[in-house]
């Protein structure tokens, strides 16, 4: 087998999940997808046979089916380990996960995750909601690291590193080691505690040092601009940033939280100034290899909800030209989309093009690092293909069951891991 010129590891941000859902056309819009597209690199993105659990955002469509959530996603559990064939791909180049922490990056694997998602399932109308999260990335696990279901394997995503040894390997980890649930909840208690994974980092960083020696460029993100996420918005739609912050921020996904001008400001510049520097510090084992993709700097860029922006999404729309941008996704009465359109349904997860602006930043920061001419991502194109955009629910059914949504799939008491 060739060897690959790139492969990812990490989270949901890496793995393409939109609206808490990922199915093969989202993966195939992932970030990594979208870097080796632009440099005309050959990419096995994961081509799932059917969405994991659910497709999150035809419930939002259908309140029927989001109120027999429980029933659908068991069926589609069901038909995930029935046997039947998932795959005719050996290998995926992207191995990314949603949920995973970093420590996972060097434990999940098949077998474990097939032997949990069997216990799960057998749990039938049982199984509390709060598990689901469980099972969703138990499925993930085995079908992204293992997609021919080869019995027993117990191969962790370093373990297929070494074996492919690709070129290079692209890195989003560490952001539900505490930072998704902030901007989650808007809760910034004890956060310079909560959102530091950077000894985890160290260890992951030790491990691919030491298991894979034939990688020659390893590209890591950096973390985002806390501040600069669509669902950390000021309680009023129409109240106006000064200086780049609103006078208090909440989750607008739940309608929790609380976090004061001063303390946002304050989150954000320990990110900056301190977190992001961690983090170069603890994949220092890499040596030369390891490069850092600045995304603090890539969402500050596009922060066009705080109104300090150098860079926007503008896209032509039936015609007519119209702003994507990062504020809470609004949708109007009888569809269509009001302001937003960087995220998802849930404020969290980019929508395809917010993760072109991703992709954006790693393709000039391996332009810089290898010498060659940075591609272009066409945003018009991402927007294109983004088939949430083109179709949003309707304000009633986006506002009436956002809560239960989100009460299906995340636990926000216990939340740990969600992206």
């Amino acid at each position: 087998m060739p060897r690959p010129e790139l492969m990812a590891i990490g989270d949901s941000i890496y793995n393409g999940v939109r609206s808490l859902m990922i199915d093969r056309t989202l993966a195939a819009w992932s970030v990594p997808a979208q870097v080796a597209a632009a440099f005309g690199w050959t990419f096995v993105s994961p081509d799932y046979p059917r969405p994991v659990l659910a497709d999150v955002e035809q419930m939002f469509r259908d309140p029927i089916e989001l109120l027999d959530f429980h029933r659908i996603a068991m069926t589609n559990a069901s038909q995930w380990l029935d046997g039947g064939q998932w795959s005719t791909q050996p290998l995926f180049h992207n191995l990314s996960i949603a949920q995973q922490v970093v420590n996972d990056i060097g434990t999940a694997n098949f077998a474990d995750s097939w032997t949990a998602a069997k216990q799960l399932l057998a749990q039938g109308d049982a199984l509390p909601l709060t598990q689901f999260p469980v099972l969703y990335q138990a499925i993930n696990t085995c079908f992204v690291l293992n997609p021919e279901q080869t019995p027993g394997d117990d191969r962790t995503a370093i373990d297929i590193l070494a074996e492919a040894k690709p070129k290079r390997l692209m890195v989003n980890i560490g952001i539900n080691n505490g930072l998704w649930s902030l901007l989650l909840l808007a809760d910034p208690d004890d956060f310079q505690k909560r959102l530091d994974p950077t000894s985890d980092m160290k260890v992951l960083a030790g491990r691919l040092a030491e298991d894979c020696p034939d990688i020659e460029y390893f590209y890591v993100n950096l973390f985002p601009k806390p501040s600069a996420i669509a669902n950390l918005a000021s309680r009023m739609d129409d109240d106006m940033p000064s200086g780049g912050y609103y006078d208090k921020y909440i989750s607008r996904l739940i309608g929790t939280g609380g976090i004061a001008r001063a303390k946002m400001k304050e989150i954000d510049d320990w990110v900056h100034d301190t977190l992001n520097p961690r983090i170069k510090a603890a994949f220092a084992p890499l040596g030369h290899r390891v490069h850092f993709v600045d995304l603090y700097a890539q969402t500050a860029a596009y922060d066009w909800k705080s109104r300090i922006f150098t860079k926007q999404i503008l896209v032509n729309h039936d015609g007519t030209q119209v702003l994507i941008d990062n504020a809470p996704l609004e949708a109007l009465p009888f569809g269509g989309r009001l302001d937003g359109g960087m995220f998802g349904l849930d404020n969290l997860h980019p929508s395809i093009p917010g993760y072109g602006v991703i992709a954006e930043a790693v393709c000039d920061t391996i332009a810089i690092t290898e010498g060659v001419v940075a591609p272009t991502i066409d945003l018009q194109k991402c927007f294109d293909a983004d088939s949430l955009l083109h179709d949003l629910p309707g304000t009633l059914v986006f506002t009436d069951f956002l809560l239960d949504i989100v009460g299906s799939f995340i636990d926000i008491n216990s939340l740990d891991a969600t992206a």
